[in-house]
């Protein structure tokens, strides 16, 4: 799976990198396997790579990006009501390394929305998190 990947501290020019072999995610409890159409990107992103965001960042290498549009591939336990090939848009579980910035991400259930058919994947994709700080 391709994925930019946070590899070291530093700005993001020179703390991510390409990586073709990365390790798909695998669904856990109330997550949702997600095929990524479109990440969203933000001030916490940058935070993320220079090591400094109110998180502790999961252990090099990690994928982060906060907030998705995809299509459900599959789901975790303690997930309901959700259809492979669903489009939705979500909050990913970046803090565990499985964020957007790939080809294949984990939403978190709970933040896990359908996608208005008349909203684009650039709109779904930065609504949920930046739309709500703002």
């Amino acid at each position: 799976m391709r994925a930019w990947q946070t590899v070291r501290n530093g700005r993001p020019r020179d703390a991510l990198e390409l990586c073709d072999n990365a390790e798909p995610p695998k669904p856990t409890q109330e997550t949702v396997l997600l095929d990524v159409v479109a990440a969203g990107i933000g001030l916490p992103d940058a935070f993320m790579c220079l090591g400094s965001y109110a998180l502790a960042p999961p252990t090099f290498p990690f994928t982060q990006g906060q907030g998705v549009v995809g299509r459900v591939r599959a789901w975790g336990d303690g997930v309901r009501n959700r259809r492979a090939g669903d489009r939705v848009m979500a909050v990913t579980s970046f803090f565990t390394g499985y964020g957007g910035f790939a080809e294949q991400c984990l939403g978190l259930d709970g933040f896990c929305l359908p996608v208005p058919d008349d909203m684009s994947d650039a709109e779904a994709a930065g609504f949920l998190i930046p739309f709500h700080t703002a």
